[in-house]
């Protein structure tokens, strides 16, 4: 009986014994598996942070691009690999974010990478990565950033007692005048808003001093015949040495100047004028067709862009006597001949046959330039051209002919949608960089930036804006009014060099 009751007693503990090893076996399966899970939880919640990561990285390349100061078409403007990339450090870790651009079908691939600390101790960061492809839109105009290009706008401030814009005999302004320094009048001289149909009101600023002539000079023509505003802050007399605040009708002994709705005031507005900084603003190496950007489509022969034997060999000039660029010749940009010359984004082209001028996108010519053939020319398109040389006008080149192709049309052109600025940084010898010769009835429709002198004379017409150093305006000239300036080209003097911006991403992967 007792050896039974043993048996039974050691059995009883074999048996328990075995289910405490069991018990263990299901409570450390358990803790493994709950701690593996923990482990599973923590890792997968560590890789959707890494995603979200990778996510910014696309979405900081994409802002990246489309900054109104980025040019989507620089090929820089995203770094080109993970080892040189873009980062930015988050609460839950680090993204990183680069791209490289293909310049022939303009599209950028793009990458975003997400890094997160792995939650398993000594174990490699937890990443993703993302891929997209992103095309861009070149624009051949931008909104207007320097408001300037809705005036006449002269900088020079010659001295207290020196004409700095001088309005010769029978010289007619009907554009919005901005000036730095004086405006003096010479006999039968005038600034009236009256010259076309529809009335376009205009705005004259003077932040310097006026000098009337003896005889029928003013600013606007009567009473009923006013200009828009008028802003003169240096005074006014029949002398610059000789000044007193300036009067307008019908104040009592009131100068020649009548102002309608928009009033009189000796306090004019701030408005600053852009300033081309020819030796690092990058048109010389980014214009297209231009120097580092040869015609790659051609008929014809066009114009040479560099002095250089080959793109971009011989660096811009830009030093005296007269800073006229590398090109040892004037390059006439409207021969006998047609002539055509494209790139993936740009245009030159001319047609001897119809006069007509295509223009698109920023082009430079490290020299001279003559424009026009002597009858009534047009151009179509949105395109600034920067010379380093000086440009001169000759003929009539037309933002838009009239309907019998015999003039320039003064009332139907907008050059919100049709406009070519001409940009000139050098000096022909006489201190002008933007000159008509002395020809009868030049003109020209577009815009205008000059870094030294503008001359204009004997029956010229401009039709656009102009801003420059100083001008002379002589015998018979017209400056006819435009209308409000909204949009200007792709390169316009004043405007970040943003002339492409990306389209929404996709293509995505990862």
């Amino acid at each position: 009986m007792l050896r039974r009751l043993r048996e039974e007693e050691g059995i009883a503990l074999v048996l328990a014994l075995m289910t405490m090893t069991v018990m263990t076996i299901v409570a450390g399966t358990a803790i493994f598996y709950s701690t593996s899970g923990q482990h599973q939880s923590s890792y997968s919640k560590a890789s959707d942070q890494a995603y979200r990561l990778a996510e910014s990285g696309i979405n900081n390349a994409m802002a990246t691009l489309g900054d109104s100061q980025t040019s989507a078409l620089n090929s820089s403007a995203l770094q080109n690999s993970e080892a040189s990339s873009s980062t930015a450090s988050y609460s839950t870790g680090t993204a990183k974010w680069w791209g490289t651009l293909n310049s022939t079908t303009r599209t950028w691939t793009i990458s975003g990478k997400g890094v997160v600390t792995n939650p398993n101790p000594n174990s490699a960061a937890v990443t993703r990565q993302i891929s997209a492809t992103m095309s861009v839109t070149y624009s051949y105009n931008q909104p207007v950033n320097a408001q300037a290009w809705n005036y006449i706008y002269m900088t020079a401030k010659g001295g207290a007692n020196v004409c700095d814009v001088t309005l010769n005999q029978n010289v007619h302004l009907d554009a919005p005048l901005y000036m730095e320094g004086n405006l003096c009048f010479q006999n039968n001289s005038s600034i009236e808003e009256d010259l076309i149909s529809p009335r376009i009101p205009i705005t004259i600023v003077v932040k310097g001093k006026v000098a009337w002539a003896n005889n029928g000079s003013s600013i606007g023509m009567a009473s009923n015949n006013t200009v828009y505003a008028a802003y003169i802050a240096g005074g006014c007399g029949n002398s610059l040495n000789s000044v007193h605040t300036c009067k307008a009708y019908p104040t009592s002994g009131y100068d020649p100047l009548y102002v309608g709705a928009g009033g009189f005031s000796v306090n004019p507005p701030t408005i600053s004028p852009p300033v081309v900084d020819w030796a690092n603003d990058g048109w010389y190496a980014n214009s297209s067709p231009g120097p580092a950007s040869p015609c790659t489509t051609v008929s014809g022969t066009p114009p040479s862009f560099d002095g250089g034997s080959a793109p971009n060999n011989t660096q811009q000039n830009l030093v005296a006597p007269y800073a006229n660029g590398s090109l040892p010749t004037t390059q006439n940009l409207t021969p006998a001949t047609s002539y055509t010359c494209k790139t993936s984004i740009g245009e030159l082209s001319w047609n001897a046959t119809t006069k007509v001028m295509t223009v698109k996108g920023v082009i430079y010519i490290d020299g001279n330039v003559t424009i026009g053939d002597g009858g009534i020319d047009e151009y179509n398109g949105l395109a600034t051209l920067y010379a380093s040389g000086w440009i001169k006008i000759t003929g009539k080149m037309c933002g838009k002919r009239n309907a019998g192709n015999t003039d320039c049309d003064f009332s139907g052109w907008n050059p919100n949608t049709e406009m070519w600025i001409l940009a000139a940084h050098g000096n022909d010898g006489l201190g002008n960089s933007f000159d008509f010769p002395d020809s009868s009835g030049d003109k020209w429709q577009g815009g205008v930036y000059a870094t030294n002198n503008i001359n204009l004379a004997n029956n010229g017409v401009i039709e656009g804006p102009i801003i420059g150093g100083s001008a002379t305006f002589s015998n018979n000239v017209t400056l006819s009014p435009f209308p409000v300036i909204t949009t200007v080209p792709v390169g316009a003097p004043g405007n970040p060099n943003v002339y492409a911006q990306p389209n929404p991403p996709g293509g995505y992967t990862g």
